[in-house]
């Protein structure tokens, strides 16, 4: 099978994450991937046998015409069988791109799958832009059903018209590993330290804020704690600053943008997100293939992604934050471990990239005989 994967951009996100262990994965299964992305630089590693088309256009009217007429030139160029769009503005310019693209020799158009991947993808113009292109589109899909169903509230489209595919994980980058676990604590000066962290951009849905402002509560009752964040964004002077002013410079690390996330997750004792909203929240499935306990506010797929194996605690509150690390350090080491075991048995049977890829080429295959309105996340582990 030929895929045209498209996105809006191909930074370090988790989108952009799942985009390339998707194609990946594909690769390996013999099928030819072509990646192509509207805007901005590869910020990621693209998988070494995917075709890339980078398309170099602005996000303005006239950049989306120009997105129009080149992502036509290159489906007629590629004559993919799927052209798999991922997030809003890579979404729409696809659906728009049907109006007036016709293959070659009359042959029929490919199958058109467009992924959202939060819950919160735009205001109400683009929300609106959803509704009134959606019947340009084979499928739609979610990575969550609580983010489904914020889409269906806002009116972004009918319940029976989109159907929920989580993100996968691949559980041979991100599993447990003692020597990476001692490593890096060394090489961070934190080898007596307990370790908090988050992975995640430095910008508002992730709510770093909050997560320091928790630092702060429990930090009398756990003075060796240390917090990393793992990011970068446009918050970073102001959550550098407000660090500061909470006298918490010895408690906390920016680390920036990395590459090896996989390894430097070994090192923490728990992991915490602290989001506002999110659509299936792919760092904390990546967390717990580390065998990670986790501390994840109740938005996007975190509740069901950890099913019990987790501390799930209400958004936007400090104090229930707090409260919820506590829990989490309180448990013996070896409850944590317990409890990670149990955490990565699940990302294996429901969250592994393997099965997701299998869904995905049952629905790219066959996208109308789908039922939209249901799940394809289990609820329970089957084993």
């Amino acid at each position: 099978m030929k895929i045209l994967m498209l996105a809006t951009g191909m930074g370090l996100g988790g989108a952009e994450t799942q985009i390339c262990a998707l194609s990946a994965r594909l690769i390996d299964l013999g099928h030819e991937v072509h990646i192509a992305w509207l805007t901005g630089d590869a910020g990621l590693a693209l998988p070494a046998k995917a075709i890339t088309h980078p398309l170099n256009i602005y996000k303005t009217p006239i950049g989306f015409t120009r997105a129009i007429t080149r992502l036509r030139k290159l489906t007629h160029t590629i004559e993919p069988d799927v052209i798999h769009a991922h997030m809003v503005h890579a979404n729409l310019i696809a659906r728009l791109t049907r109006l007036t693209n016709r293959h070659k020799n009359g042959l029929h158009q490919p199958r058109l799958i467009c992924t959202a991947h939060s819950s919160h993808e735009g205001g109400r113009l683009l929300m609106l832009g959803y509704r009134f292109t959606d019947s340009l589109t084979d499928l739609t899909t979610h990575v969550s059903q609580q983010a489904a169903n914020t889409f269906i509230d806002k009116g972004a489209i009918g319940k029976d018209r989109i159907l929920v595919v989580p993100n996968g994980v691949d559980t041979d980058r991100f599993k447990p590993d003692n020597t990476a676990y001692r490593n890096v604590r060394q090489t961070l000066g934190l080898n007596n330290r307990t370790i908090i962290m988050a992975v995640g951009r430095l910008e508002p849905p992730k709510n770093h804020a909050s997560l320091i402002r928790a630092l702060a509560q429990i930090r009398p009752v756990y003075p060796n704690v240390h917090l990393l964040l793992v990011g970068d964004g446009s918050l970073r002077g102001e959550l550098e600053n407000l660090t500061t002013k909470l006298n918490l410079n010895d408690a906390v690390t920016l680390l920036g943008n990395r590459h090896d996330v996989p390894t430097l997750l070994n090192a923490a004792d728990v992991v915490v997100m602290s989001s506002r909203f999110e659509g299936f929240g792919l760092a904390i499935a990546e967390a717990m293939a580390t065998e990670k306990l986790v501390v994840a506010t109740d938005c996007g797929g975190a509740a069901a992604l950890l099913e019990g194996h987790g501390i799930v605690i209400p958004i936007g509150d400090d104090h229930a934050l707090a409260t919820g690390l506590k829990k989490a350090l309180a448990l013996a080491p070896e409850a944590r471990q317990t409890l990670g075991k149990m955490a990565r048995q699940r990302v294996i049977e429901a969250y592994s990239i393997e099965v997701v890829t299998d869904r995905w080429l049952q629905i790219y295959g066959h996208p109308n005989h789908l039922m939209p309105h249901r799940s394809t996340t289990p609820t329970k582990s089957t084993k």
